[in-house]
């Protein structure tokens, strides 16, 4: 997800589910990663790029069996839509300097079809709360 990826209105561009249809089909795992300074490097038009200073924060690895886990149940379509959606949050809370949740069953509860809601991990009889934070 490079820096400064944006749809025709100015938004980030949501990510295609064919991220998740790749994942799931092949059964491999995902680790998500945001390299910033791609567009300082080489700007939309630019043929050649420049010397800038870029860095890279690495997410955490989502294991195919972790991904069977949260879209379980769900028609095949969805589960590629709701694995996409998953890994750019990811994406976007390495942009931000935000914890990730890792937690498959608060992903599920945050899904509602089409887009990811807030995603709030559950405490308790699960265990402590789990967030990983990339250090750049």
């Amino acid at each position: 997800f490079p820096e400064g990826t944006r749809s025709l209105n100015g938004e980030l561009a949501d990510f295609l589910p064919s991220l998740g249809y790749l994942a799931v089909r092949a059964e491999v795992g995902i680790l998500p990663a945001f390299i910033a300074g791609t567009y300082d490097a080489l700007p939309k038009g630019a043929a050649i790029p420049k010397a800038r200073a870029l860095s890279v924060a690495f997410g955490p690895f989502l294991s195919i069996e972790r991904l069977k886990e949260m879209t379980e149940g769900l028609s095949s379509q969805e589960a590629w839509r709701l694995v996409a959606a998953y890994v750019q949050r990811i994406v976007e809370n390495l942009r931000d300097g935000v914890p990730n949740p890792v937690d498959s069953e608060a992903v599920r509860a945050a899904w509602d079809g089409h887009r990811l809601g807030v995603i709030e991990p559950k405490r308790g009889s699960s265990g402590p709360r789990r967030l990983l934070r990339s250090v750049p």
